[in-house]
């Protein structure tokens, strides 16, 4: 599938352009003597067009006008006439574009024109193109927001952003997986078991066995694919692997789409996956108590097949496989060691809730219900029980490239681990409820707890004291991600948010507000410039943190009708579904003035005089409404009404 790896603002200013060009063929097309002022958003999604010089030939406008001129177009040439010139134009502003982008990506001093920040020009220097913004600067046009993924019908469990950084990939209790390109945030490939697949696997499974029906009958029954829990992608970018509720793990080419493999991993949930470094291992955890390790297939470029499925391989249904014919990838997922040993105290627990590999792959960890943490030696096949907490343990991760790992329970506390021998080296005490996830840095030297108590805490590696109390959400921390550095770090809650915080000072930076519902997961791009947000309200949302917020003080209520630009550039009025007209000043954002217009009906169209010094408004009702428009003075008079 191809895709275009030019920025979000090719897609925008494409609106734009097309927009100016209307405009210029609709100047062009009246009589001598008059001029358009009327800008409607409908057809002008820039908002305004912007008069200047024929010499200004650093504007896209002034630039097809000089070479109109020099092409001789004439402007009462008829019909056929102004489509030419519509199509000349439009190719003046492509080729204009194309410039500047290539311009804008060889060197960052045209970015920051004038500035004497090295650090930030060579920053944008070195950003990959599809993770430039909207406009070549640092400060994005909707401040830290990017974009929003929307697509799935369920609540999404785990984000993932791939090696290179271009996609995101998304797991949802919807049974699918997304793949997002980061360029556009179109979802460009969507990850779903194929409907014979999913029959053929409810026909095969012992508790459809003892439905009454036939296996027809059995199959239309068939609701969906099950939904997914967790989500990893391999570091080579050859494939992505998918957990689901009922213990399968499904094998993608998300390059492709194609599925590679499906096997019945575990007897019961499949609740936890992580990979190595390599990107050649797995690790999987179920709630049937048990721990695998899987070797993974391995790239093949150039490799391309279809899937095949056959009553054979869904008939293998209780050894595993209901395999693809590669995918475009070598080899198959093969299980090379299975621990048991989680619940061994109590029938009633082991199921497994999270594992994690360690920094040079020879150590696995896994935590569990039944209260211990196991390090698993992947080489000898040995195990280490570590136990001391009281309740539930749910997340577990070693700390940087060291066996030292640190576990986070429903009793309260986080405890530091020493992998190799299993004692407890520490216990960070502090929370008030249950904790749901504890994170470290890349270098081990800082650590992160979520808790139900709506706080997160800070705790350095040396002696392992509190730093801070990150306070401000106010609902539970589901998880927290530290930035490079540690100077950061961000946080997501079932208050619909998720926070920016000072790690030096425990300020919260900012709160990024995008969800309508508990935000899940989050993933962090490697050097930490972006973030990408789960939500149960079905959504993703990537967060640009180097863009400086935009402060929207006064802001319409409802959409936005139309937007016109004053003639010398320093103004814009705009008037909303709120039927209030507002005036602002381009250079600071700031509001000017707010006043209310229309009341009975919302407003259809806003124009402003040439000089900007009144503009007219129409309503649905049938009123014009005239605004005397001054630096901060805007007065309404009625002046006509039409008969209902």
């Amino acid at each position: 599938m191809g895709r275009s790896h030019l920025p979000m603002m090719q897609h925008q200013l494409v609106l734009r352009l097309m927009a100016a060009a209307r405009a210029a063929v609709a100047v062009a097309a009246a009589p001598v003597g008059t001029t358009a002022l009327s800008h409607d958003s409908d057809h002008n999604p820039a908002g305004s067009v912007r008069s200047k010089s024929s010499s200004d030939t650093g504007s896209p406008p002034a630039a097809a006008a000089a070479a109109a001129q020099i092409r001789g177009v004439s402007i009462g040439s008829g019909g056929s006439g102004i489509v030419s010139q519509q199509q000349e134009f439009e190719q003046e502003m492509q080729a204009w574009y194309e410039q500047q982008y290539q311009a804008a990506r060889a060197g960052a001093s045209l970015l920051y024109s004038g500035s004497s920040n090295q650090a930030l020009q060579q920053q944008q220097q070195r950003l990959p193109p599809h993770l430039m913004g909207y406009r070549p600067s640092l400060n994005q046009a909707g401040g830290r927001h990017r974009m929003s993924l929307r697509g799935h019908l369920g609540p999404i469990r785990r984000v993932v952003i791939t090696a290179d950084g271009k996609d995101v990939l998304t797991a949802s209790d919807d049974g699918s997986a997304q793949v997002w390109d980061m360029d556009i945030g179109d979802c460009v490939m969507q990850l779903r078991l194929p409907e014979q697949l999913l029959a053929a696997a409810a026909a095969a499974s012992p508790s459809s066995l003892q439905s009454p029906g036939s296996g027809s009958e059995r199959a239309a029954a068939v609701a969906g694919p099950p939904p997914l829990t967790t989500l990893v992608a391999a570091l080579d970018g050859g494939c992505c692997l998918c957990g689901d509720a009922e213990g399968w793990l499904t094998c993608w080419n998300y390059k492709t789409g194609e599925l590679v493999q499906r096997v019945k991993a575990h007897r019961a949930r499949l609740n936890a996956l992580a990979i190595d470094k390599s990107g050649s291992r797995c690790l999987t955890g179920g709630a049937d108590r048990t721990v695998k390790l899987w070797s993974l297939p391995a790239a093949a470029p150039g490799m391309n097949h279809n899937i095949s499925i056959n009553a054979a391989g869904a008939a293998g249904y209780q050894d595993g496989p209901i395999s693809g014919a590669g995918g475009g990838l070598i080899g198959s997922l093969q299980c090379n060691m299975e621990v048991v040993g989680h619940g061994l105290d109590h029938s009633d627990t082991g199921s497994v809730l999270d594992v994690a590999f360690s920094g040079d792959g020879t150590l696995g960890a896994s935590a569990s219900d039944d209260l211990h943490v196991r390090v698993w030696n992947l080489d000898s096949e040995g195990v280490t029980t570590c136990k001391g907490h009281t309740g539930w343990v749910v997340s577990v991760r070693f700390m940087g490239n060291s066996h030292t790992l640190v576990s986070a329970s429903h009793d309260g506390t986080a405890r530091v681990w020493d992998g190799r021998t299993g004692d407890c080296l520490a216990v960070l005490s502090g929370h008030q409820g249950r904790l749901n996830a504890a994170r470290s840095s890349s270098d081990g030297h800082i650590i992160i707890t979520c808790s139900d108590d709506h706080t997160a805490r800070l705790w350095d590696t040396i002696n392992y004291t509190c730093l801070g109390v990150f306070e401000g959400h106010t609902s539970w921390i589901n998880d927290a991600a530290l930035l490079r550095g540690g100077s950061q770090a961000v946080t997501v809650s079932g208050d619909s948010t998720a926070r920016l915080w000072d790690t030096r000072t425990q300020e919260c930076v900012q709160v990024l507000q995008g969800h309508s519902d508990d935000v899940t997961c989050l993933v962090l791009t490697s050097r930490g410039r972006f973030v990408v947000t789960g939500s149960v309200d079905g959504t993703a949302q990537v967060w640009d943190l180097a863009a400086q917020d935009v402060a929207c003080v006064d802001v319409h209520d409802g959409k936005v009708i139309a937007v016109v630009a004053g003639p010398d550039g320093r103004r814009a009025a705009s008037i909303g579904a709120d039927g209030r007209l507002r005036l602002w000043e381009l250079a600071s954002g700031a509001c000017l003035s707010n006043e209310p217009g229309h009341v009975a009906a919302m407003p259809l169209s806003l124009m402003l005089v040439q000089d900007g010094s009144r503009a007219f408004s129409a309503g649905g009702d049938g009123k014009l409404v005239a605004w005397d428009v001054e630096v901060r003075y805007l007065k309404r008079n009625a002046i006509s009404s039409a008969a209902a």
